[in-house]
């Protein structure tokens, strides 16, 4: 029997052995009763000592279930006093070490600590005691028999913890977590060398690298681009960098990035970006998205290569090709000339002078007269498509010489004027010339004339019979205009749109059926900008509302050189 129950019935049995009075004359019913109720009370007794037994089992087992978690946790668990000594510890902190627990008992923690550690975990223990949460300390330990390993501290106060004295009944002690992060510092070592080396991959190289955050503002700058745009990364980040972008680049840069980010698709974009020296320099900038370990977009990046000779290069071969087509049309109005447009006053000429011999022999001298007038005006004709002719192919070969001087302009235009009399007066034309005796210019001379002679055909050419033109000047100090006007048929705006162009090939017979080829105007541009100067028209087809004759203006400047 157990010996706190056979205690408990010796003491029952001296206080009934104290009770003076004893009843004898007890009814047999009673008696039995009695005995009933006993014997179910030592059954509840029973009972209740099984429900005891139990609890303390499932207790024990609680206890044991405990100290089995407590033990053997992933993480080491320690129980420091004041004094930094370990009251308690469990089995994985005691493994961490290769320990037994019974060794580390009544030891200062720091013993277990490499030794540029023990200074730092003494100036920050006490701080740490006092009030652990939401602080963390990082360390690195040291291992019997074994090589030192990082941990980490967090902890727990705890208030009214006894170590078994009397006086130690109420002091605080501190609680630690353990957790082993060798493996987390090796991971965050290495992926700092992965960034360093990252960095120093990224700055070593020609590319100009950066990366922009979710919300498309720049984060970071290489050294390569920095040192290209001579500014500090301050000036950078963001979109600070964009005012480095050439005005006329910046917009469809901006466009391409914004649609590309917002479909988070690769990109490619070609702009002019400032260099240190004041250079605008062509990058290709290629970005793509980018995207963490968890497959979150967190923003762009993107390298820069600098492109400029390469673009240099293309220029080139697009004006080459532009010179080549130039060339080609060049070649094909010079055929186009020699095949059809001086052939065919020659065959008029030729023509004609056979009838004419053919008259002359059969002494009929009827219509001679109108015969001898269109070979006239055929020979002129040819005479001046073969003048424009040689002068444009000198100048297109670079063989004609520009030479130029000071001279009066009203004498020249005036023997141009007289050289048209004929002309005018068969189609029945007044030609005007309004000009200042004082204006000079510094011009080439011929250059001028034939300028002069090409524009007063063609006002010639097209003017209707009774029609007037006009040949006036204006001048500033920089340059001298010459403008000369008619009162003929006028032009389509698209007819506009081709003068003074090789490669768009426009000419109208005038108002007589006079042939032309559109190459006078087109030398006239030559030698105008040979001069520097600029060349112009302008036309209608029609009468004006305010009066004004439909026809043509044609206007040209060249240098001024009157004293003023």
């Amino acid at each position: 029997m157990d010996e706190r129950l056979k205690k408990l019935r010796e003491d029952a049995e001296r206080k009934l052995s104290k009770t003076t009075h004893h009843k004898t004359d007890v009814p047999i019913e009673d008696f039995n009763r009695i005995i009933h109720d006993l014997k179910v009370y030592q059954i509840e007794l029973e009972l209740q000592n099984e429900e005891l037994r139990r609890t303390q089992q499932q207790l024990q087992d609680s206890r044991n279930q405990f100290a089995n978690l407590y033990n053997f946790a992933p993480v080491g668990y320690v129980t420091l006093n004041r004094n930094s000594l370990i009251i308690q510890s469990n089995q994985t902190f005691a493994e961490m070490i290769n320990m037994e627990v019974s060794e580390l008992l009544e030891v200062r923690m720091s013993d277990f600590l490499c030794d540029d550690e023990v200074k730092v975990f003494h100036g920050r223990f006490n701080s740490f005691f006092s009030k652990p949460e939401g602080k963390r300390m990082e360390m690195r330990m040291k291992r019997k028999g074994g090589r030192p390993f990082w941990v980490r501290f967090t902890g727990r106060k705890i208030n009214g913890m006894s170590d078994g004295t009397k006086e130690s009944q109420l002091e605080p002690h501190l609680f630690l977590i353990i957790s082993d992060i060798s493996l987390e510092k090796k991971f965050e070592k290495e992926l700092i060398e992965s960034e360093n080396n990252y960095r120093t991959l990224a700055n070593s190289g020609q590319a100009l690298i950066w990366a922009s955050g979710k919300d498309k503002n720049c984060v970071y700058f290489n050294d390569v681009w920095l040192k290209f745009t001579g500014r500090p990364i301050e000036m950078e980040m963001g979109s600070g960098w964009l005012s480095n972008v050439h005005p006329d680049d910046r917009q469809q840069c901006m466009d391409i990035y914004s649609t590309a980010f917002d479909n988070k698709e690769n990109f490619s974009i070609e702009y002019r970006l400032l260099r240190h020296d004041d250079q605008y320099r062509w990058l290709r900038d290629d970005g793509c998205p980018r995207y963490n370990n968890d497959g979150e977009f967190i923003g762009y990046i993107g390298h820069c290569l600098d492109i400029t000779e390469k673009k240099q290069d293309e220029f080139k071969v697009e004006s080459l090709n532009r010179e080549l087509h130039t060339l080609n049309a060049t070649k094909d109005k010079f055929f186009s000339i020699i095949a059809h447009d001086l052939k065919s006053p020659f065959n008029s000429i030729i023509g004609l002078s056979e009838i004419l011999v053919d008259q002359v022999n059969d002494r009929d001298y009827k219509g001679i007269d109108k015969f001898a007038k269109i070979i006239y005006q055929s020979s002129n004709r040819a005479m001046d498509l073969l003048t424009n002719l040689m002068e444009w192919s000198q100048a297109q070969t670079g063989r004609m010489s520009f030479m130029p001087d000071r001279f009066a302009l009203s004498p020249l235009v005036e023997d141009i004027v007289s050289a048209f009399d004929i002309i005018c007066r068969q189609k029945e034309v007044f030609l005007q010339a309004n000009l200042d005796s004082d204006i000079h210019v510094f011009a080439d001379r011929q250059m001028v004339s034939t300028i002069l002679r090409n524009l007063l055909s063609n006002a010639v050419k097209f003017s209707l019979p009774g029609g007037d033109i006009q040949i006036c000047t204006s001048r500033s100090a920089e340059e001298v205009i010459v403008t000369v006007t008619d009162e003929g048929v006028g032009m389509p705006k698209e007819a506009l749109k081709k003068l003074f162009r090789i490669d768009e090939s426009f000419s109208t017979p005038g108002t007589a059926k006079e042939k032309g080829t559109g190459l006078g105007l087109i030398l006239c541009k030559e030698f105008v900008d040979k001069h520097g100067g600029k060349i112009w028209a302008a036309s209608s087809e029609h009468d004006l509302e305010d009066g004004t004759k439909r026809g043509s203006v044609f206007s040209f400047s060249i240098p001024n050189a009157s004293d003023e």
